[in-house]
């Protein structure tokens, strides 16, 4: 029997294939947008929900709103998924965004409470990042950029009040995920993007080493938590490479003789967030690049 499932991030690259997976699945999923409906005008954002497949779409329901309370207080979910970051631009100085901090690090003592008149034995699955700190390979890593800080702080307040409320809790640790409909600001994407219209694209931090997984199989993890019942951090780990070595696996999948200018890296300032040592799902770059554009790239 499928479970009814309400999760935030659905319009997000990663949010819109999990959302369908799991409807896919056999499951009822209740998307969760920040926004009123009507802003989600963006081409991309419209295509990730419309992909989704939702049956509910439940809109202008940031985390701290009493919309999203009611939603909790009049409905019986089975399992509450923690996908959304609505801040555009994450990576920027969060100073930027104060409203934000404070929302998803203090919403939660209402929420928690909303969640539990929704469910007692309701499960939360929180997704999390490689830039986390403790994450990315090694239990000692600080976080990486402000993102990295107020994921972590959101992690600790989510694994407290769980504990405090006696609700089942599991994580989903993200690492670098590509495929179709990813922000045209990633790596792959640009550079696709960019060899679409005859020019050279530049790399930047070539020797930054990265967990890459196909979205398709990150979704297919959400779904094997939600079937089973799993209580525990999944760290889904795929082909582990530098970028620099990334983009030549893409080249060599699509089988032109493209071309990329390399940066100078100080090798001090080099980033290295996987999730594990012995990659468990693999990425087959060739069919994972062809509905990105590859067979749009001239020759």
């Amino acid at each position: 029997m499928g479970k009814k499932i309400i999760m935030t991030g659905v319009s997000s690259f990663t949010g819109s294939h999990i959302a369908k997976t799991l409807r896919d699945g056999g499951h009822e999923v209740w998307g969760v947008l920040t926004n009123p409906i009507s802003m989600y005008t963006e081409p991309l954002l419209r295509a990730r929900i419309n992909y989704g497949n939702l049956q509910h779409i439940i809109d202008q329901a940031p985390l701290n709103s009493k919309i999203l309370r009611d939603y909790f207080h009049n409905n019986h979910f089975d399992i509450f998924i923690n996908h959304g970051w609505p801040v555009s631009g994450h990576r920027e100085p969060l100073s930027k965004h104060s409203d934000f901090i404070a929302e998803a690090v203090g919403c939660w003592d209402t929420l928690f409470d909303s969640i539990k008149t929704s469910n007692k034995n309701m499960h939360i699955i929180h997704t999390g990042t490689v830039f986390e700190a403790g994450e990315g390979g090694d239990k000692n890593n600080l976080a990486v950029n402000d993102y990295g800080i107020i994921k972590s702080l959101v992690w600790e307040k989510v694994a407290n009040f769980t504990k405090q409320y006696d609700l089942r809790l599991s994580k989903v640790v993200i690492p670098n995920p590509i495929g179709p409909m990813e922000n045209p600001t990633k790596l792959i994407s640009s550079f696709i993007e960019e060899w679409k219209h005859g020019k050279i694209p530049i790399l930047n931090r070539p020797k930054d080493t990265f967990d890459n997984i196909c979205v398709e199989s990150l979704a297919m993890v959400y779904l094997k938590i939600v079937d089973n019942n799993l209580t525990s951090t999944v760290r889904p780990s795929g082909l582990i490479c530098k970028n620099d070595e990334l983009i030549d696996h893409v080249i060599k999948a699509i089988g032109k003789d493209l071309k990329y200018i390399k940066k100078n890296a100080d090798e001090n300032t080099t980033l290295y967030r996987v999730n594990s040592n012995e990659p468990q799902i693999a990425l087959n770059l060739t069919s994972d690049t062809k509905s990105m554009g590859d067979l749009f790239i001239p020759k």
